[in-house]
C-alpha cells in the first residue's frame, strides 16, 4: 500500500447516537452514525493505491437498516479517476467471493453514492476494500450509518446560494410533493428524489458560513444538520453590446449570479448600473449608468452575495465601442 496516508487498517465500528435536536424533539428523528467520514487522500500521481477496513456492528443492530455512503471527491477536491470498492464475504461464508459495490462508472454523474448494506453483518464482520488511482490530493471517503428512524439526515454536500447540492439520509420517499426541504427556514426546490438521496437547489440568499437543513415528509420531521456554505464568485464571459451611452440596455453573461436582480451589484468603473432583469444565474440585463465624461473603457464587474466577480470585462463608453 504505497504512498498511502496512515488512515486505514482494522477498524472496529461502534454505534454512537447521532446529533440530537437542539429542541430535544422526538428520539425517532435521530440517526445512529457508526463512524464519522473516513477520508483517504492520494499521495502519488496516477499510481494505484489500496485501502482497507474491517466493518462490524453490535449484535443488537445486525438486522437494523445500514448504509454505506461513498464520496469520490468532495468540495473543491477532485475524486479518483479509477476506483473499485468491494466488500468481502462474511466469516461464515469461507468459500464466498468479494462483491463489487462501486467503480469509477458509479461516479460519472455524482460524487456520492449510498448503498444499502442492511443484513450484511448478521454473520459477522466484513472486509471493505478500496483500490484507486488519481492525481495527487484526490479524495475518497466513506461513512457507515445505521438509522432506526423512518426519517433521518446523514450528511450533505456544501451549499452554494442558488445552486444544486446533495442530501443523504433515509425515509425521503420518491414523491416530491410530500417532501419539504428547508434551509435556515427557507423552502428549497427539490430537483430529484430517491428514498436515500435528494438533489436540491439552495435559496438564492444565504447568510453566514453555515446553514441549518431540515426535511419534513408529510407530518414527520427529520433531525437538523449544519452545513457549510460555499460562496462561489461570479465569473463574467461576455457583454452585449460591448458598450453604449447612458440608459442603454446591456446583457451580461457569466455564471453564479443571483436570480434576484437587486442582489447583483453591477459596477461600470466607479458607477453603479441598475439591474433591470436577472433572467437566470447566467444572464443579467442592466441599464448603463451615467458615465460622466468617460470616453474610453471602464472595467465592468458583478458582485453577488457580497462576493466580487473573479474577473472583469472592458466596457466601451459612449459610441466608441466595437
Amino acid at each position: 500500500m504505497k504512498g498511502i496516508s496512515k488512515k486505514f487498517g482494522i477498524i472496529r465500528i461502534a454505534f454512537v447516537l447521532g446529533a440530537i435536536l437542539c429542541s430535544m424533539q422526538s428520539a425517532w428523528a435521530t440517526a445512529h452514525k457508526m463512524l464519522s467520514e473516513k477520508a483517504y487522500i492520494a499521495q502519488t500521481k496516477g499510481e494505484k493505491e489500496s485501502f482497507s477496513a474491517t466493518l462490524s456492528v453490535p449484535d443488537d443492530f445486525k438486522n437494523s437498516p445500514t448504509w454505506l455512503t461513498l464520496y469520490n471527491g468532495y468540495g473543491n477536491r477532485p475524486g479518483f479517476g479509477w476506483v473499485k470498492v468491494s466488500i468481502g464475504p462474511s466469516a461464515k461464508d469461507q468459500d464466498g467471493k468479494s462483491e463489487t459495490l462501486a467503480d469509477e462508472h458509479t461516479f460519472l454523474r455524482t460524487h456520492a453514492k449510498s448503498i444499502d448494506l442492511t443484513g450484511y453483518f448478521v454473520d459477522g464482520p466484513r472486509q471493505l476494500s478500496i483500490e484507486g488511482a488519481g492525481d495527487e490530493g484526490a479524495y475518497f471517503a466513506w461513512t457507515l450509518t445505521g438509522a432506526p428512524s423512518v426519517l433521518s439526515l446523514f450528511n450533505a454536500t456544501k451549499v452554494t446560494p442558488g445552486q444544486k447540492f446533495l442530501v443523504h439520509g433515509v425515509g425521503f420517499g420518491v414523491d416530491k410533493d410530500k417532501v419539504t426541504v428547508t434551509i435556515n427556514g427557507q423552502d428549497s426546490l427539490i430537483l430529484s428524489i430517491k428514498d436515500s438521496m435528494m438533489a436540491v437547489r439552495a435559496p438564492e440568499k444565504l447568510d453566514g458560513d453555515a446553514v441549518t437543513l431540515r426535511v419534513k415528509v408529510m407530518d414527520k420531521l427529520s433531525n437538523q444538520l449544519s452545513i457549510l456554505t460555499d460562496y462561489v464568485p461570479p465569473h463574467l464571459t461576455s457583454i452585449s453590446p460591448q458598450g453604449g451611452n447612458t440608459g442603454a440596455k446591456v446583457t451580461i453573461r457569466g455564471s453564479y449570479f443571483s436570480r434576484v436582480p437587486e442582489e447583483n451589484l453591477v459596477m461600470v468603473g466607479p458607477n453603479q448600473a441598475k439591474v433591470l432583469q436577472a433572467m437566470d444565474t447566467e444572464t443579467l440585463v442592466i441599464s448603463v449608468p451615467d458615465l460622466g465624461i468617460s470616453t474610453d473603457t471602464l472595467p465592468l464587474t458583478v458582485t453577488t452575495n457580497g462576493i466580487k466577480s473573479d474577473n472583469y470585462l472592458n466596457f466601451w463608453c459612449g459610441e466608441n465601442f466595437f
